[in-house]
């Protein structure tokens, strides 16, 4: 049998997470309900180290950072969020922040289990020049990891024409699969010179065999990269001055009361 003793807390909490699965239902909701309460006194707990930053938000003892994305360092900023990551530390958001990779809290890997009736919003932080440039508010409440981030879960942002009754065509984690463009919220696509929105994440060079556009593959500039809008409004992302690069992107999450 496994002794556990000697484990770090979060890995045993993580490993509880893969046997619960295989567990008989009265078992299941037991074991539950006791992994639960652990999460929640982890979330209860969690503070928000800061440093050298010029955002309120990450100030504010409510919102717990849970992944830090970090452009340039060849690493998709998709897969890491879907990626289990059993260790557990508080994130500090700083000017030091994104010198390796992306950064990311066990929080998202327990979201579906424990998290659905303890998470009150959801926030996606843009920064340039260690300031937040634009911001996107969602509502977590009863929402999987990945389903939070959607259109419907809305409630405000940065821009004047984003809303939920905004004409958008992709409002997903997921966005387009097959180029890698992910956390992507575009209103249209007409053409690679027509193509017109929000937010997106370049996450990777393009798959041998797959198309794109010009924005798809900037020379000089490493993957991942991520492209807003900086007029406070929908732009075209080949146009210039509509867009810029985020230097990072924080996500948080505010625990219910």
């Amino acid at each position: 049998m496994l002794d556990t003793a000697s484990l770090n807390k979060n890995m045993k909490t993580y490993i509880n997470q893969v046997i619960l699965q295989s567990l008989g239902n009265s078992v299941r909701e037991t074991v539950r309900a006791i992994v639960k309460k652990e999460f929640k006194k982890l979330i209860n707990n969690s503070s928000v180290p800061t440093s050298e930053t010029g955002s309120n938000q990450t100030r504010d003892p409510d919102w717990i950072p849970i992944f830090i994305a970090c452009p340039g360092n060849k690493r998709s900023v998709y897969r890491s969020w879907l990626t289990p990551a059993p260790f557990d530390e508080s994130l500090e958001i700083s000017l030091k922040t994104c010198e390796k990779d992306h950064k990311r809290r066990s929080i998202i890997d327990r979201w579906n289990w424990d998290a659905d009736d303890l998470i009150d919003q959801v926030r996606v932080d843009l920064y340039k020049d260690s300031q937040v440039d634009a911001m996107f508010l969602f509502d977590g409440k009863g929402s999987s990891n990945v389903s939070w981030f959607s259109k419907e879960r809305l409630i405000k942002s940065t821009y004047k024409d984003l809303s939920r009754t905004a004409k958008i065509n992709f409002f997903s984690m997921a966005g387009l699969y097959d180029i890698d463009r992910h956390f992507y919220i575009n209103s249209a696509n007409g053409g690679c010179p027509n193509d017109f929105g929000w937010f997106q994440i370049i996450d990777s060079r393009l798959r041998h065999g797959t198309s794109g556009c010009t924005f798809d593959h900037l020379y000089g500039r490493e993957y991942p990269y991520f492209m807003y809008a900086t007029r406070n409004k929908a732009g075209h992302y080949d146009k210039e001055g509509d867009f810029g690069f985020a230097d990072m992107m924080v996500t948080s999450v505010k625990k219910i009361k």
